[in-house]
Formats: C-alpha cells, sequence, structure tokens
C-alpha cells in the first residue's frame, strides 16, 4: 500500500512538473546553461538510476552548438555510452557525428539527486537514437552479482529499444532489441 502511495506522489510530480514547462526550463538553464531547451514533448520522467536511494530527473533538451563548451562552468559532463559501446567514446570526436542536421540533436539531461540543493552529479548524454523514453529495470549481464537496475529506456522509429544504466562506475548503454 505504501509502495503505490509512493509511486502516485512520484507520478504526480513529474506529471506537475512535466506540465510546467517555463518551470522545466528555468531548472535546466540554472543548471546547464540558457543554450540547453527544454523539449516539452518529452516528459521530466524521475527514478533513482544511480541506486543511492534518491530521486534523478531525466529531462530532455536540445542546444544550438557543442555542449562541451559549458561543461566546466556549470560542472556536468558530458557522456555517450551509445558510441562508446562501439568503441567511439570520447565526447570531443562523437558530438561531431550529428553535426549534419543540428535541429535534430537531442540531449538526455541526467541529474543525480536533482532536489537537493546542490546535485550529486549532472550528466549530458549524446548519440543516444530515440523518439520515446521511459523508465525501465534491466538485469545487468554481470556473471558475478547479476542484479536489476533501474534504467533509461530509449525507443527509436526503426523500432530499435534500448537502455543506458548506471553500472556502479559509469552510464553503458545496452541493447534490448537482441542485437547485443
Amino acid at each position: 500500500m505504501i509502495r503505490r502511495i509512493l509511486l502516485v506522489m512520484v507520478a504526480l510530480s513529474t506529471l506537475s512538473f512535466s506540465q510546467d514547462a517555463p518551470k522545466a526550463q528555468e531548472y535546466v538553464s540554472a543548471q546547464f546553461g540558457a543554450d540547453f531547451v527544454y523539449l516539452d514533448r518529452f516528459p521530466v520522467l524521475t527514478g533513482d538510476l544511480d541506486g543511492d536511494g534518491t530521486e534523478d530527473a531525466i529531462i530532455v533538451t536540445t542546444r544550438k552548438g557543442n555542449p562541451l563548451v559549458d561543461e566546466e562552468e556549470f560542472n556536468y559532463k558530458v557522456i555517450d555510452p551509445y558510441d562508446e559501446y562501439f568503441g567511439w567514446g570520447d565526447p570531443r570526436v562523437t558530438t561531431t557525428f550529428n553535426a549534419h542536421d543540428p535541429q535534430q540533436v537531442k540531449y538526455i539531461l541526467i541529474i543525480h539527486d536533482w532536489r537537493a540543493t546542490a546535485p550529486k552529479a549532472k550528466l549530458v548524454v549524446i548519440n543516444l537514437p530515440f523518439e520515446k523514453l521511459s523508465i525501465t529495470r534491466i538485469p545487468t549481464k554481470k556473471k558475478k552479482n547479476k542484479k536489476v537496475v533501474t534504467a533509461v529506456s530509449a525507443e527509436d522509429l526503426g523500432g530499435m529499444t534500448s537502455a543506458i544504466f548506471w553500472d556502479g562506475k559509469k552510464y553503458r548503454w545496452s541493447s534490448m532489441s537482441g542485437m547485443d
């Protein structure tokens, strides 16, 4: 019963935040800079992605220009778990991979402990192909200590579903469509 009440409370807080685009944009600008623009067609998602017991936020934005420019000033880290899986994990290189159509570039902002005065960590995920995001739980592929973790599920137009998840050290990409 308590679990249901907590789920409803989280859903309502997420719903009210995502329906208030000016507040979401204000938060994004304060934490990542005014160049990031909240895409209100994607709801703000919340969940405990890093397993520390605090709520983390996932916000989809766009931006003109390279996200690496403000990385130091706003104290966030740009990561590319998708291309890292395929051997190209350096964001200094992979930020140029989608340069042919900058209007279509979407960034996933992950804020660990987002309700705190100073978030524990702020990340900008680049190059993940998606048209729909959700929170899911997936089993890890470790042979020892196999466990189920909270992940961000990404579905693209081609029907491929993948996920990014925290492995205890960094975010990793995994196919959920049998490609792995």
